[in-house]
């Protein structure tokens, strides 16, 4: 305030300034603060939320300067906006006139996510066909390629998955994956086209992390649609038994 050297108000983050403690993504509306929109029902994407402030207001004479803590470290920036309140003195003229609606729409633009070439996000490749559970987006937070994976839940050992893979020339590519390891996560053998894509993966590990790349040489691919196929084999002695599956990402770089 004013250019002071040290704030005179501070607070513990963005989630208890807005009155929902733990950033619980339901949307509410009060007479004060509200949460209108939650993208993907989580934290780590687009959330819009506001506070009127008219009952702790921060007087000022020169200067104010707010910053808001954002917990994702990730590409997406935080975007304010504020509302100013003034009063006009009897016979005033407000040279304020009204904003036509398609002015006030389309404002906000999702942020371009920074992909490195030759990267297929596992949440976006087509589904074909799959013997037993889901399949459903995930969001896992920064550490994670786009913060997503495909998270392939509720099957058994034999049951398989099948995904679409495009490919834009024909080519030698080096492939490698991004996966995802977790207690109760499954091993996996991946094929494509038929043909496995080396040993089974054992995707076991006490806590979610992210894994890979894992190299799986080099392949021959004609240009089109391919077929990308994971087959639960098993699961480690140690691993809680629910056979999950989680794909954050293909790479198919051109073999040099």
């Amino acid at each position: 305030v004013d250019g002071e050297t040290f704030p005179s108000t501070f607070g513990t983050g963005s989630e208890d300034y807005f009155g929902y403690a733990w950033c619980d993504p339901s949307l509410f509306q009060n007479a004060y603060h509200n949460q209108t929109r939650n993208d993907n029902n989580n934290n780590s994407d687009h959330i819009s939320v506001n506070r009127w402030q008219v009952t702790e207001n921060i007087p000022f004479q020169k200067s104010f300067d707010g910053y808001m803590e954002k917990y994702f470290i990730n590409d997406r920036p935080t975007l304010y906006a504020s509302t100013v309140y003034w009063y006009l003195a009897p016979g005033g003229v407000d040279p304020y006139t009204p904003v036509p609606l398609n002015d006030r729409l389309n404002w906000y633009v999702r942020p371009v996510v920074k992909k490195k070439p030759g990267i297929l996000e596992g949440e976006t490749l087509k589904v074909l066909s799959k013997t037993g559970g889901s399949a459903e987006i995930q969001r896992l937070g920064e550490r994670f390629s786009d913060e997503a994976h495909l998270w392939w839940i509720g099957a058994k050992p034999g049951d398989t998955i099948t995904l679409a893979l495009p490919v834009a020339k024909k080519a030698n590519y080096n492939i490698s994956f991004g996966l995802t390891k977790a207690i109760d996560y499954g091993i996996v053998q991946w094929s494509l086209d038929g043909v496995k894509l080396g040993e089974p993966i054992d995707l076991y590990n006490d806590g979610v992390i992210p894994f890979g790349p894992v190299d799986f040489g080099v392949v021959k691919l004609d240009k089109g649609e391919h077929k990308l196929t994971a087959t639960i084999v098993g699961a480690n002695e140690k691993a809680v038994k629910n056979y999950m599956v989680g794909l954050d990402y293909v790479s198919l770089k051109v073999a040099k």
